[in-house]
């Protein structure tokens, strides 16, 4: 017969080993193992930035008073047009948020 106590024991036992806390003590060999099949690091390639299709412009936005962002264009997709700001943030800016003019630019520059 199970006392309180033990029930109550095991229930921590058995949340803390679902909350990963007793892995360790369920695979001692778990980080040798991911070592192991870890590729080694002089063959990882770091990733690289996609060039700017266009230089650094102003941006003008279709509504009038709105401020113009500076910025080069990175990618037109889906009627989204991808600026990387001066800051080195990416954003993303509707097609149709922009005036004509920077529209056809952005067309013109994805082609």
């Amino acid at each position: 017969m199970k006392t309180w106590a033990s029930c109550v024991v095991g229930c921590l036992l058995g949340g803390l080993l679902l909350a990963g806390c007793g892995r360790e003590l369920i695979d001692k060999d778990y980080a040798k193992k991911m070592k192991q099949e870890r590729a080694p690091e002089a063959d990882l390639v770091a990733p690289t930035e996609p060039e700017p299709i266009g230089p650094m412009r102003s941006w003008t936005p279709a509504k009038a008073g709105e401020k113009p962002l500076t910025g080069a264009l990175m990618e037109v997709k889906e009627n989204t047009v991808w600026i990387k700001l001066q800051n080195g943030h990416l954003t993303g800016i509707p097609l149709t948020k922009l005036s004509p003019e920077d529209q056809n630019y952005a067309r013109a520059a994805s082609r």
